[in-house]
């Protein structure tokens, strides 16, 4: 877990290592084709109000929503260049080896626009990208492809008060170069950045 701001937000918890017997009532999604593997399982959990910013994973991932609700923001992989992806320093959990401790490490795999309010004076090439956005709520599951940048805004239930995800990841089908190739349409300058869901009232 890790706080993001005042907020306590367990991230991506490996539920192999730190939660089996969860998993173990967790069922693999069988509408997936044969030919991808599961890498591993991960449980998402806060009290709402959390964003990920905008990055793109090497890996199929499905995204199902236990309570509240998430909302995506994507874009495909031949977007890149206008999401101004930089070198950024990630937290890690290191485990249970070394109690907990936090480390970092330098990664490329992160945008630097805030898609709830770009600054288009500092990244105007911005304004050319399009892309989607939807919202997964309870009971939902969302397919995000390999290499497709998304962000996401997480917002509590209104019953539970509570925001918990668990996704799947699959080895990926494409490398990035593939991906790029299988999706290689520009984006369309007469359209303007996607804008994220509006939360709920």
């Amino acid at each position: 877990g890790r706080w993001q701001g005042s907020l306590a937000y367990l991230h991506q918890t490996k539920m192999h290592m730190h939660l089996p017997a969860l998993l173990n009532l967790t069922r693999t999604p069988t509408w997936l084709p044969e030919s991808i593997w599961l890498k591993e399982v991960n449980l998402w959990m806060s009290a709402g109000g959390t964003f990920t910013s905008l990055h793109a994973d090497a890996t199929e991932n499905v995204m199902v929503m236990v309570s509240g609700a998430k909302d995506f923001t994507l874009f495909r992989p031949n977007q890149r260049e206008l999401l101004y992806y930089d070198q950024v320093t990630e937290l890690m959990n290191e485990g249970v080896e070394h109690k907990g401790k936090l480390g970092g490490r330098i990664s490329d795999n992160h945008g630097l626009v805030d898609v709830t309010a770009p600054d288009l004076e500092r990244f105007p090439e911005y304004a050319r990208a399009h892309g989607l956005h939807c919202r997964v709520q309870e009971g939902d599951a969302l397919y995000v492809p390999s290499h497709w940048h998304h962000a996401v805004h997480s917002t509590a239930g209104s019953v539970a008060g509570r925001n918990i995800g668990i996704n799947f990841w699959f080895w990926p089908q494409h490398s990035r170069e593939a991906a790029l190739r299988l999706h290689p349409l520009r984006p369309d300058p007469k359209k303007g950045p996607a804008r994220p869901a509006a939360p709920s009232p």
